[in-house]
């Protein structure tokens, strides 16, 4: 057995945010990819919504795009969270995103910001061992049993 394997998300874990930045690559020599991820980091912290550490920021450059018919520069945002936030909390984050991007890069016309759930049913991700075998061991009844 390895080391890590397929877990499913247990009740009342909370799902950290995945953020996706995705870019026409026609602007990767305009911004800077450590800055950005970190200033979109600290908007999802500043909405009291996640932990810090629990946020994880990642981008990536579309090479081939098209808007509206043509070859054009944009900006698109995609932050998955766990299932819960209400209308207004999301409609927040995702115009305090919104506020940044514009701010940041003021002649890119397109940009866009799509907030969306993740469903816990259907969910799964790698982790590792020790954590299905502690909860494993806890939720067993012979878990209060001692091994002498």
């Amino acid at each position: 057995m390895t080391a890590q394997h397929i877990v499913s998300p247990i009740a009342g874990e909370i799902l950290v945010p995945h953020v996706l930045i995705e870019y026409s690559q026609q602007l990767e020599s305009q911004l800077s990819h450590a800055a950005l991820m970190s200033d979109v980091h600290q908007v999802l912290v500043s909405s009291d919504l996640f932990q810090p550490q629990d946020i994880k920021v990642r981008m990536r450059d579309c090479c081939h795009a098209i808007i509206g018919g043509e070859h054009s520069r944009f900006i698109h945002v995609e932050v998955v969270m766990w299932q819960g936030r209400d209308f207004s909390q999301k409609k927040t984050l995702s115009n305090a995103i919104l506020a940044l991007l514009t701010e940041s890069f003021p002649d890119v016309a397109a940009m866009s910001v799509d907030i969306r759930d993740c469903d816990k049913q259907t969910y799964s991700k790698r982790a590792p061992l020790v954590t299905e075998l502690t909860l494993t061991k806890a939720r067993s009844p012979l878990s209060s049993v001692s091994n002498q």
